[in-house]
């Protein structure tokens, strides 16, 4: 059973013209013809009628680009009449097909600036962490004893001076 928006093919302007001259009631033909919910306008091959949720009668069907941009916009993803969830598959497009996006010049140097600055904050922390496990690797070699005769050498210098200062104050106390 479809149920549609019923359409005389031929449109009347008043009742009258639909009774006979015996007061019968004339049969129009009538097609049934199925909209968008969203769009009102019909289905066709390059974009068909979907129906996606568990609704009935001509609220059913609906374009699925009028559905994925009510989704985009109404931030759901259940039907607003039936509750019905919907079932949406997420498909990236090939690198190809992408769009470049409409920025000013002004929106661009912001972006560029702050990527730059990233890159070279990433930099700094990889190379610090770097630094900072290879010196502890080359202490741990060396040994404890020689940890205050390297006191104010090299980027550790500040590790090196905060634990000289509480071996010492460790030792005034006792």
């Amino acid at each position: 059973l479809h149920q549609c928006n019923e359409k005389p093919l031929g449109h009347s302007a008043s009742r009258s013209s639909n009774i006979s001259k015996h007061g019968n009631v004339k049969s129009d033909r009538s097609v049934c013809v199925f909209v968008c919910r969203i769009c009102h306008c019909e289905g066709d091959d390059e974009s068909p009628l979907i129906t996606p949720c568990h609704c009935t009668g001509s609220l059913r069907f609906v374009h699925q680009s009028c559905l994925q941009q009510w989704i985009k916009s109404s931030d759901t993803r259940c039907c607003e009449l039936c509750k019905y969830e919907f079932i949406m598959e997420t498909k990236l497009k090939p690198l190809r097909k992408w769009e470049k996006l409409q920025m000013t010049a002004s929106e661009r140097r912001k972006i560029m600036c702050s990527v730059t600055f990233h890159v070279i904050a990433i930099t700094c922390v990889v190379w610090s962490l770097y630094v900072l496990i290879d010196r502890t690797a080359e202490e741990i070699k060396q040994g404890p004893s020689n940890q205050r005769l390297r006191c104010c050498h090299g980027p550790s210098s500040m590790e090196n001076l905060l634990l000289l200062v509480s071996e010492s104050g460790n030792q005034v106390q006792t």
